[in-house]
């Protein structure tokens, strides 16, 4: 069973206004310990996220070379003009490892979660991504052992898992089978590794397989 983004995102979210000053914005910061905010209007719809980068902008000192972006940084005065805008969001529904291929194909910290008509609810982190990893390898063999049974109905694979590393023993009739059981393990959330040590009784997989209607 994948890990969604409802699972791990944080639901009480310290979030601005796009009127709030950058003294509003320091001291929110300051006071929630959290390194960026969501900037939502009335309706509590995502315009945007100002984070401590979007302030030290403002700080620094220009030498009159810098682009167009960050000069308009230093001369903004209220959120929203300093924050990032449109903010990358995620879906709750969504997998938990999509939120991570956003953070790192967009270079930031936390995602905002909305709804489909782009209401916060919530958001989610790199800490909270990170968590999925460290999960107890009895989380995980739980996960493992109720795949077997529930979505590949093979009672004879056995399944152990220490460190976060799984070993599959046992048999099936088609090495196709194997290789699907190996794919769906190492999707778990949690898994590192995936050994491999089922064996089949017939490899339908190589080109020389003899097919029979």
């Amino acid at each position: 069973m994948a890990v969604r983004v409802r699972d791990m995102m944080t639901t009480d979210v310290v979030c601005v206004q796009p009127g709030a000053s950058m003294r509003t914005i320091a001291l929110v910061l300051g006071r929630y310990a959290v390194s960026g905010v969501p900037v939502v209007d009335d309706a509590k719809h995502v315009l945007g996220v100002v984070s401590e980068g979007d302030l030290l902008h403002k700080l620094a000192d220009g030498d009159g070379r810098s682009a167009t972006a960050d000069r308009a940084k230093r001369s903004a005065v209220t959120a929203q003009r300093l924050m990032t805008a449109p903010a990358v969001t995620v879906r709750a529904r969504a997998e938990i490892a999509e939120a991570a291929r956003l953070m790192q194909e967009h270079r930031v910290k936390r995602l905002p979660v909305v709804s489909d008509s782009g209401e916060l609810e919530g958001i989610v982190s790199r800490g909270d991504v990170v968590k999925v990893y460290a999960r107890p390898d009895s989380w995980v063999l739980n996960r493992v052992e109720r795949l077997l049974m529930l979505d590949f109905e093979l009672p004879h694979v056995r399944a152990e898992v220490r460190g976060g590393i799984v070993t599959l023993t046992g048999k099936v009739r088609f090495r196709s089978s194997a290789v699907a059981v190996r794919r769906a393990v190492g999707a778990i959330e949690g898994v590192l590794h995936v050994d491999d040590r089922i064996e089949f009784d017939a490899d339908d997989l190589s080109p020389f397989a003899l097919h029979t209607d």
